[in-house]
């Protein structure tokens, strides 16, 4: 039985938004939120103050609830940068932000507590009790939380059952291995380029073609392979998942979305 006959029995599904043309494409494909990134708020954001608000408002007359990007790790400097743009942004049109920076959270908890978060916990938080410590912190603000991918699937179980608020995994796409708001590579390179991208090896392991980008917002490596959560859809969503996330902004994933 196809995955398109079985919706109602798999978790509901998200993914990014970069253009209007994607949006009956997705809608049709069953997605039911998208991700916005701005380029100041997000790792790989593109999107400017007018196309951000623009694509937002579209998704949202579409039936799509869009949730804002925020992901990004800040410096002091940078934070109050992002301060004053969030000012210029209509809050009000967005279901969620997303965030990974403590920073960020407690932000959005002290200036904005009706705005709901999305707290992204990918890379950390392997025991509970660190996610029970930010539930308690943000309350009912708290939404839903992104776990990592590294959780073995008995904890994973284990988490899901316990977990009062929305939870998601990445279900297609890269994995991130590494991100620092540092940039690693333009120094090495005597590049001045704002995007930058090459694949790295390690001198310890066979291991190679990691793909490493650098862009505004710092370095990015990611692993080798693919990741690919559709055949465990099912069984996911059996355990409790609420949500997979889909990303298809590497070329490498596009073809799967006629599968989705």
């Amino acid at each position: 039985m196809s995955v398109k006959e079985e919706k109602t029995t798999l978790p509901l599904m998200n993914t990014y938004l970069e253009n209007e043309n994607q949006i009956s494409a997705l809608k049709m494909a069953g997605f039911k939120e998208v991700i916005l990134e701005p380029r100041e708020l997000s790792r790989m954001g593109r999107l400017n103050l007018e196309e951000l608000i623009r694509l937002a408002k579209r998704a949202l007359e579409s039936g799509l609830s869009p949730i804002l990007s925020w992901d990004i790790l800040m410096t002091e400097n940078l934070f109050r940068k992002v301060e004053v743009y969030l000012k210029r942004i209509p809050l009000e049109v967005f279901s969620a932000i997303r965030v990974q920076d403590p920073g960020a959270a407690e932000f959005l908890k002290s200036k904005y507590p009706d705005m709901p978060i999305h707290l992204i916990l990918e890379t950390g938080h392997h025991n509970f009790e660190s996610i029970t410590g930010w539930m308690e912190h943000l309350g009912e603000q708290l939404k839903r939380v992104v776990l990592s991918l590294e959780l073995p699937k008995k904890t994973l179980r284990l988490f899901l059952a316990k977990i009062p608020c929305e939870t998601e995994l990445l279900g297609l796409g890269r994995i991130l291995l590494f991100y620092t708001p540092r940039n690693l590579l333009s120094p090495s390179f005597s590049l001045k380029e704002e995007f930058i991208e090459v694949t790295g090896a390690s001198s310890e392991t066979p291991h190679k073609d990691f793909p490493i980008i650098e862009n505004r917002h710092g370095t990015f490596m990611y692993h080798p392979k693919g990741h690919n959560l559709l055949d465990h859809a099912f069984e996911l969503k059996e355990m409790g998942l609420d949500f997979l996330r889909f990303d298809f902004r590497s070329e490498d994933f596009l073809p799967l979305l006629e599968k989705i």
